[in-house]
């Protein structure tokens, strides 16, 4: 009962994890973003902020490639702490 606060912080982030690939990455928001606002917030927040950006062009994918590793490193980092 004691390391609860763990656990929780795991659900946390694997959910602000898979809010941003498999939702964010495919708004206009991107990948990063959808961390972001998702780590700062909560991911329920996120996901609404995230569900509100726009659908992106199919040519524009390739460019949320960035974003992806920038926000997967976010990721890490916080789980590191």
């Amino acid at each position: 009962m004691e390391y609860i606060w763990i656990a929780i912080t795991v659900v946390y982030i694997v959910l602000t994890h898979l809010i941003a690939k498999h939702i964010g990455a495919k708004r206009e928001i991107g990948y990063g973003k959808s961390v972001f606002w998702s780590m700062v917030l909560s991911p329920i927040i996120g996901l609404i902020v995230t569900e509100i950006s726009k659908p992106i062009d199919i040519q524009k994918i390739g460019h949320n490639k960035l974003y992806l590793a920038v926000g997967s490193f976010t990721c890490l980092t916080f789980l590191q702490v």
